[in-house]
């Protein structure tokens, strides 16, 4: 009797083999297992600092009158910054929502106020598009920051780490797949033993199987 090609082809665990691996990896892309966390560049404004930047960019500035600012202090109080994150979170989400140009955030921070508070701080300023975050002498100030048109670069003041930004349109599907395949390439490079046993288990074991089957029908 003669074996149907899907037979020949497939044998028992073949599908566990192939695919559980390719799901974990999957799974793990998707829980961003393989983030790097890295510095964050933070320029701390002064007085200075900002008298030079209004010079360059010929522009008069005050930071104080710039926005109408919500305060929120940083006392070093551990529990009570639970709190005081959550609000700024909060200010910051009514920001976006609004598009609002003429409210802002003030983050006074205490001579007790934790390092890694004022970091956290800065993390979320970071974390959340077209928000500006400013540390300037004692204080963050926080603002949301209109996006310019398609491809316009403009100068602003900006407190993490560059002084102009570019504007891109958002990831179109297509460079949404290219950079999850370059990813996944990339983990696959740093990964590249794992991966290289699997292929080669995966290549002997079909290999042996077709082996097996081209064999003469009596002698298996």
């Amino acid at each position: 009797m003669r074996m149907p090609k899907f037979h020949k082809l497939y044998f028992p665990g073949l599908i566990s083999l192939v695919f559980l691996p390719i799901m974990l990896i999957c799974y793990l892309i998707s829980n961003d297992t393989f983030r790097k966390y890295t510095a964050m560049p933070v320029v701390w404004e002064s007085d200075e600092s900002l008298k030079q930047w209004m010079k360059f960019s010929h522009k008069k500035f005050d930071i104080a009158t710039f926005r109408k600012y919500k305060e929120i202090k940083i006392t070093g109080n551990s529990k009570h910054y639970l709190t005081e994150r959550e609000e700024l979170e909060t200010l910051i989400k009514q920001l976006k929502n609004g598009s609002d140009t003429i409210n802002g955030i003030r983050v006074s921070l205490s001579s007790h106020a934790q390092y890694g508070e004022i970091v956290d701080v800065l993390d979320i300023c970071n974390q959340n598009k077209n928000i500006n975050g400013i540390p300037y002498n004692n204080k963050i100030f926080i603002w949301y920051i209109p996006p310019p048109s398609k491809s316009e670069i403009v100068s602003r003041l900006v407190g993490m780490g560059n002084d102009v930004i570019e504007y891109r349109e958002s990831p179109s599907l297509s460079d949404k797949i290219s950079n999850w395949a370059t990813q996944s390439y990339k983990i696959l490079l740093e990964f590249w033993p794992s991966v290289l046993a699997f292929l080669l288990i995966l290549f002997f074991t079909i290999f042996n199987k077709l082996r097996y089957l081209s064999l003469p029908s009596g002698s298996h």
